[in-house]
């Protein structure tokens, strides 16, 4: 009679009164079959593409052992598709891939699926024996947690060896990954109770929240056009800081202990200085030149406008210089109301030929305004003239400073 074989390992089973005293040597061999198959370590050395994992019925063949230790000789070029056979065994098999330059080892046995064991991952698989139609799957891999379909799982070394990085995947795309440095990458929306940051941001970080227990909390970003941008729920903005400036660029409202400034209040914020100017209203004279003491300053709060001025002269030629002395080449001209004047004190310190001037006056929407005086306290305001100048060196000291209310 023919002996037969168990399905799975290729054990050998007598017929009943075969092999009459030479039974012993089947035996050995099917106990070495047994050993493999319980604990068995096959380190496979594999080359090119593809291996054929074959178990022969009452041979001691690679396709028996329990564990697999998968080497290579160098690079294989490419991952390494191992075929279970035959297509009607079942089997199950604790698999090391210990390729080199990160290939996959990939299982197959018939048509079905197959199970791809990463490289440096240990995994349970088994093999269903079905066949034409048979198929591998992975039962436990030790770099990974996964669903029964694989595309929801948190894996480990996915990125080759030793890469240190735990990815967590949801639907068959990474959502997140913790970098060995302890950085974590988030895709979408991160949605937390509190955050609390513990540490300081740097330069360049794109856009960070940090804490040190001088500054406090930290907001640190880098953008083409501002650095930092906060938007309401219509995603408008409120707030920005302009891209390497330390500027904020408010929209809207600003409200201080109930004070509200606005576009009308508080549209603008200047400094600089300007220089004085001294001429006669109507003609110009023919030539003027000041000394060392000429300067103007000014700051523009909003619709404020504070200005300061001093002169001193050191010749003039009055040529065909007519009109009224004034003191013209202010910043910025004063709010337009009809017939209204902005008068400011005038201080004249000495060098005038005749009345010293007392008062400088502004009309709505001019940038120069009339040097005047007043005789006493009875008399009204009057217009100096050009003879109340000096024409000679260090003549017509004067200063002044006020503020007027602007367009």
């Amino acid at each position: 009679m023919t002996s037969t074989y168990t399905s799975n390992q290729g054990i050998e089973k007598p017929a009943t009164g075969d092999q009459s005293g030479t039974w012993g040597g089947t035996v050995n061999t099917n106990m070495d079959i047994i050993d493999r198959a319980i604990s068995g370590v096959g380190a496979l050395t594999l080359t090119g593409s593809t291996t054929t994992l074959t178990t022969t019925d009452g041979t001691l063949t690679d396709g028996m052992y329990r564990v697999l230790v998968l080497g290579d000789g160098g690079d294989l070029g490419s991952d390494n598709t191992l075929t279970i056979s035959p297509n009607d065994q079942d089997k199950a098999y604790l698999v090391y891939n210990n390729l080199t330059a990160n290939r996959n080892a990939i299982f197959s046995q018939g048509t079905g699926a197959n199970a791809t064991v990463a490289n440096g991952a240990t995994a349970w698989i088994y093999a269903d024996g079905a066949g034409s139609g048979a198929a591998v799957r992975i039962a436990m891999l030790s770099t990974e947690i996964s669903d029964q379909d694989g595309d929801t799982k948190i894996q480990v070394e996915e990125g080759g060896d030793d890469d240190d990085t735990i990815r967590f995947d949801t639907g068959g795309s990474e959502r997140m990954t913790i970098a060995s440095g302890g950085t974590v990458d988030v895709v979408g929306d991160l949605t937390a109770g509190t955050l609390n940051a513990d540490g300081d941001t740097s330069a360049g970080d794109a856009a960070a929240f940090g804490y040190t227990s001088v500054l406090g909390a930290i907001i640190t970003g880098q953008g083409s056009t501002s650095d930092v941008t906060l938007v309401n729920d219509a995603d408008a903005t409120v707030l920005s800081i302009p891209t390497g400036t330390t500027n904020v660029t408010i929209v809207g409202d600003l409200t201080v202990n109930g004070v509200i400034f606005d576009d009308e209040t508080l549209d603008i914020y200047d400094e600089g200085t300007w220089s004085p100017i001294l001429r006669p209203y109507s003609v110009v004279f023919d030539s003027i030149t000041y000394d060392s003491l000429r300067y103007g300053s000014y700051v523009i709060i909003g619709h404020l406008c504070h200005f300061e001025w001093a002169m001193r002269t050191d010749a003039i030629t009055v040529g065909s210089g007519s009109g009224g002395p004034n003191i013209a080449g202010l910043p910025v001209a004063p709010l337009a109301q009809s017939n209204f004047y902005r008068a400011f004190k005038v201080y004249s310190l000495s060098g005038f030929a005749g009345e010293f001037p007392a008062q400088f006056s502004i009309a709505s929407s001019n940038l120069l305004g009339a040097l005047g005086y007043s005789a006493d306290t009875t008399s009204g305001w009057t217009a100096t003239v050009i003879a109340d100048l000096d024409t000679g060196a260090d003549k017509n000291w004067c200063t002044c400073v006020g503020t007027y209310e602007t367009a």
